[in-house]
């Protein structure tokens, strides 16, 4: 999906409009159809999300956009802590989604599970992460399991490309990033679609509740 800039005159106020280029899972920009039911569909998520977790802007942005002094996009004033874990979620995606570089795709979609699953866990990280994605995920033992092995793998390569570490040469071969990128992609809209749709009252609970509703479902 391509993009490009627009800018139009709100009094004495030049506001530039960037609409971002986005490439798919294998890192590749192409163009992309939509029917309308896609975009109607997206549009009630957008509608879906907002309700759920507003997006806070300082005050800062709100004299500027008074005073038509405008230096900044809206992102620059927001309050990172002020984010839902859901909003902190989807910030990572945004970041996966514009990078064509399969490593730093796949390191923010680790980001995005990291974020939804780790509710300020000190230990045993990657294989919490791990488990809670399978058991949410997936519908059966085998299917688990498969699921526990698969982010255990890709959190490590987020491991080693953050720390600026070497990849095993197998998993330097741009063939095995993409499939993995590509399936990393489908295993992280599964995971926010439901959590977006289904479970979004757990997900925006605080870290100790959160933590407790992921040891319950350990036993279901």
């Amino acid at each position: 999906m391509y993009g490009g800039i627009y800018s139009f005159s709100l009094r004495r106020a030049t506001i530039q409009n960037f609409f971002h280029s986005y490439s798919n899972a294998l890192g590749r920009f192409e163009d992309t159809s939509y029917t309308l039911n896609d975009i109607n569909y997206a549009m009630q998520l957008g509608q879906k999300i907002k309700a759920l977790s507003p997006e806070p802007v300082t005050e800062n942005y709100k004299l500027e956009l008074d005073l038509n002094e405008i230096s900044f996009s809206k992102a620059h004033y927001i309050n990172y802590n002020q984010l839902s874990r859901i909003r902190r979620a989807l910030q990572f995606l945004n970041q996966a989604r514009s990078s064509p570089q399969l490593l730093v795709k796949i390191s923010f979609y680790v980001l995005v599970l990291e974020c939804l699953f780790s509710a300020n866990d000190a230990t045993e990280i990657n294989h919490k992460i791990s488990e809670r994605v399978a058991i949410y995920v997936g519908v059966n033992g085998e299917e688990k399991y498969k699921l526990f092995k698969f982010v255990k793998k890709v959190y490590g390569i987020r491991s080693k490309y953050v720390h600026g570490q070497m990849m095993d040469k197998k998993l330097s071969e741009n063939a095995i990033l993409s499939e993995i990128s590509k399936e990393l992609d489908e295993l992280v809209r599964i995971v926010l679609l439901k959590v977006i749709l289904v479970d979004s009252a757990n997900f925006l609970l605080k870290d100790e509740a959160l933590t407790e509703w992921f040891n319950s479902s350990l036993f279901k």
